[in-house]
């Protein structure tokens, strides 16, 4: 099922024998589209698994808004939770942070007890854009504090587009200490010149947690390196 909202809907489903469902919920008036401080949530998936090997997924893509737009904070958890129907363990998210801060995002949606509690995978995908705006101090994209969360159920984590900003390793940092059972990150950079002092650091974070198998490619997708005990 696939809908484009633009105004209250309510829907109601009852299928007791299905067994495979998919659903899809697009937002097309950004203004008008649930919010977490400048970030606007764009599209919603889930998807139930195909393969054997797959994990049932929650896609969720968003994108930062104007900053001369109003604020929001509890209309984006509202808007989720109202999807979620269905079990899943893989968590994909789309995000276009045109330069801003994902992590307190990121951390607002896992500290919803349906998700952080059954999320065994995170995917985060950062597209390469061209404008790339600067961060203030005090930016609608952090309107919250982030709070640690226990994240029982994470087994992995991958990050595609790893531009090697602060932000970034704090946010890494704070899953290596939230996920007592995370065996294994990867990270994809989103440029190839891997000889910068900022991938040293990364390099540095990944051996801080040697009881991680911890993996860095190249935007390319060519194999860089792999720390592991």
């Amino acid at each position: 099922m696939s809908l484009r909202p633009y105004k209250q809907l309510d829907i109601s489903v009852t299928a007791p024998m299905m067994e495979t469902i998919s659903w899809h919920c697009s937002y097309c008036y950004v203004r008008m589209a649930p919010g977490f401080g400048s970030w606007r949530l764009n599209e919603l998936r889930i998807q139930m698994a195909q393969r054997q090997e797959e994990l049932p997924s929650l896609h969720i893509d968003a994108s930062m808004g104007s900053l001369s737009d109003p604020p929001q904070v509890a209309d984006f958890r509202k808007e989720i939770e109202k999807h979620l129907f269905a079990a899943f363990s893989s968590l994909e998210l789309h995000l276009i942070t045109c330069g801003h801060d994902y992590g307190s995002l990121v951390f607002h949606l896992i500290g919803m007890h349906q998700i952080h509690r059954a999320m065994r995978r995170l995917n985060v995908i950062i597209p390469e854009i061209n404008e790339k705006k600067e961060c203030p101090t005090n930016c609608l994209c952090r309107p919250t504090k982030v709070q640690t969360i226990l994240l029982i159920a994470l087994e992995e984590i991958q990050i595609d587009g790893f531009e090697g900003d602060d932000h970034e390793f704090d946010f890494l940092e704070l899953v290596f200490k939230s996920a007592p059972m995370l065996k294994r990150v990867t990270v994809k950079l989103s440029h190839d010149d891997h000889q910068e002092p900022k991938y040293s650091r990364l390099y540095g974070l990944f051996r801080a947690y040697t009881s991680v198998e911890c993996c860095v490619y190249l935007s390319t997708g060519e194999y860089m390196a792999c720390i592991h005990d």
